[in-house]
């Protein structure tokens, strides 16, 4: 799973009406679109309310539960190289790549996650390892700067 909490009793599950047509995954990240209907994010997002928690059903009003992002929260990812003690601490974007998003550790020009550790479950060096990321205050849509 692309993204997922950490710590899933501190992370705030809520429901929003989806989008039609959409495609998105459990893990993915998505936004509330202009209409207020949840959808997946686009490339280097700027605005994220969450991650899935289940996956899109692709009709229209059907109701997703979205684990929240917002500060603080802890969340597990894939990183989109090997893993490096150096990353700890820095500001990365995010990327989808066939429908599984990753810490994009090539992004630093739209960060949208502060890696807070590695995930001690696989060693430092892994490819394709995991990191512990908060989201930026700046992208978390619909919670105050």
């Amino acid at each position: 799973m692309s993204f997922t909490p950490l710590y899933p009793h501190l992370a705030r599950l809520e429901y929003f009406l989806e989008d039609g047509s959409e495609t998105f995954v459990k893990g993915n990240l998505v936004v509330l679109d202009g209409d207020g209907m949840l959808a997946e994010c686009g490339a280097d997002p700027v605005s994220i309310i969450g991650v899935a928690a289940q996956d899109a059903s692709g009709t229209e009003n059907t109701k997703i539960g979205v684990w929240r992002a917002e500060p603080g929260v802890v969340f597990s990812a894939i990183c989109s190289t090997t893993t490096a003690q150096t990353q700890v601490g820095a500001k990365y974007g995010t990327a989808d790549s066939s429908s599984v998003w990753k810490v994009d550790i090539a992004e630093t020009g739209t960060p949208s996650v502060f890696v807070e550790s590695i995930d001690p479950r696989k060693a430092v060096g892994t490819s394709g390892g995991r990191l512990n990321v908060t989201f930026l205050a700046s992208v978390c849509q619909g919670t105050e700067d």
